[in-house]
C-alpha cells in the first residue's frame, strides 16, 4: 500500500487506519446531545443515524447557519457565501471534539465509530 510507505509506516508495525463511513463529521454529529448543546441547535435536527448522512459536512454547515450561538454562525460559514466553510469551521469542530465530544455516546449512534473503538481497544489489549 503506497500510503503506508509514504507515511513511513514500518513493515510489521501495529497500525490501524479507520475511516468514518462518509466523512469524519459523521462521527462528530454522532454525539447528538453534546453537539446540540455546544452548537446551539435543536436535538431533533440531528440525524439518528449520522453514518447514513450523505453529506455530514454540509449538514453541520446548515446547522451552524441556524445556531443560537452568533459566533458559530459568523465563523463557521464564509461571510460572502454561506454554502462554503468559514475560517473557524475546523477550529470549532476541533475544540468540540477535544473538549466536549463524548465518544461513548457517539458510538451509540455510529456503527462505524463503534467498530473503530472496538478495533483500537483490541489493539491495546494485544500489547500495542
Amino acid at each position: 500500500m503506497h500510503v503506508l510507505r509514504d507515511w513511513k509506516i514500518r513493515p510489521g508495525a501495529q497500525f490501524a487506519l479507520r475511516l468514518a463511513v462518509t466523512e469524519a463529521e459523521s462521527w462528530v454529529l454522532a454525539d447528538r446531545q453534546g453537539f446540540a448543546k455546544v452548537f446551539g441547535v435543536p436535538l431533533n435536527k440531528l440525524p439518528q443515524h449520522p453514518d447514513e448522512e450523505a453529506d455530514p459536512k454540509r449538514l453541520i454547515m446548515s446547522l451552524a447557519a441556524r445556531s443560537k450561538v452568533r459566533l458559530l454562525r459568523e465563523e463557521m460559514l464564509a461571510a460572502r457565501d454561506t454554502s462554503r466553510r468559514g475560517a473557524g469551521y475546523t477550529l470549532h469542530l476541533v475544540d468540540f471534539v477535544r473538549g466536549q465530544w463524548n465518544i461513548e455516546m457517539a458510538a451509540q449512534h455510529s456503527p462505524s465509530l463503534a467498530r473503530a473503538v472496538a478495533h483500537v481497544s483490541r489493539l491495546g489489549q494485544d500489547g500495542a
